[in-house]
C-alpha cells in the first residue's frame, strides 16, 4: 500500500501542470521510487517463498506441484550455478525489465519522445538510413533483431535549418536528422541493470528497444 501511495503521489506531482518541468527533486523523487519499487518486488519474493512453507493445505498443494516427478532432483538441472549466483541473475533481470520500462517512461516524461525506426534492411547492410540519421546516430543507436536493423531516435530541434543571405534574402534549407535520445550513452551495461545497446552486427534486441517495439515501430 506504501508503494501504490508514494506512485500516485509521484504521478500527481508529475502530470499536475500543463508542461511539467523536471526539476532535480523530481529526479531524485522518481529515483527513489525505483529503488524502492525493486526493493518491494524483491520482498514479495520472499513473502511468497514464506507462504509457500506456511503449511496450510493450499500452500502444500503449490508445493508439491513444485517438488512431484523428481523436479528437485540433484541432476535434474543443467545448471550448476550455485545459489547465490542464481539470486544474483534474478536481481539483475528484475532490475533490467524494470529499467527498460521505466526509462522510456522517462523520456515521456521529459518530452523526449524516443522512438524506434524499422529501418527495413538486414543487419549486414551498413548506414541504410544516412538522409534520416548520421553516421554516428546510427552507431549509438542500431540494434539488430530478427535479421532487421532498428535504431532508437528522438527529434531533436526543428525539422529545417535555413540560412538567409541578403540583399534579397534568399533562404537555404536542409532537412535535419534524427538525434540520439538523451542519456543513451549511459547504457553501457553498468548501469539499469546491465541494459545496454548492442554493437553493430550483434543479433541482439536491448530490453529498452524491446520495450519499444511492443509497440509498432516507425519504418521509413
Amino acid at each position: 500500500m506504501t508503494l501504490i501511495g508514494q506512485s500516485t503521489t509521484l504521478a500527481k506531482d508529475l502530470m499536475s501542470s500543463k508542461k511539467p518541468e523536471w526539476t532535480p527533486e523530481k529526479v531524485d523523487s522518481f529515483a527513489s521510487y525505483m529503488g524502492q519499487v525493486i526493493k518491494g518486488w524483491a520482498q514479495v519474493n520472499a513473502n511468497t517463498l514464506y507462504w509457500i512453507f506456511n503449511g496450510t493445505e493450499e500452500s502444500n498443494s503449490l508445493l508439491w506441484s513444485i517438488i512431484s516427478d523428481g523436479k528437485l532432483l540433484g541432476g535434474s538441472d543443467q545448471d550448476k550455478k550455485s545459489g547465490k549466483e542464481q539470486d544474483e541473475d534474478l536481481q539483475t533481470s528484475i532490475e533490467k525489465s524494470f529499467y527498460g520500462y521505466t526509462i522510456p517512461m522517462l523520456w515521456n516524461l521529459t518530452e523526449t519522445h524516443a522512438f524506434v525506426i524499422d529501418s527495413g534492411y538486414n543487419c549486414l547492410e551498413e548506414y541504410p538510413l544516412e538522409d534520416y540519421l548520421s553516421k554516428a546516430t546510427m552507431d549509438a543507436t542500431n540494434a539488430c533483431y530478427g535479421g532487421t536493423r532498428y535504431y532508437l531516435v528522438h527529434v531533436k530541434g526543428d525539422a529545417e535549418s535555413c540560412s538567409c543571405k541578403p540583399p534579397n534574402t534568399q533562404c537555404e534549407c536542409v532537412n535535419n536528422k534524427f538525434s540520439v535520445p538523451p542519456g543513451l550513452e549511459s547504457l553501457d551495461g553498468q548501469l539499469f541493470g546491465g541494459i545496454k545497446v548492442s554493437p553493430a552486427g550483434q543479433e541482439v534486441l536491448p530490453t529498452i528497444l524491446y520495450a519499444y517495439t511492443l509497440h509498432q515501430a516507425v519504418t521509413i
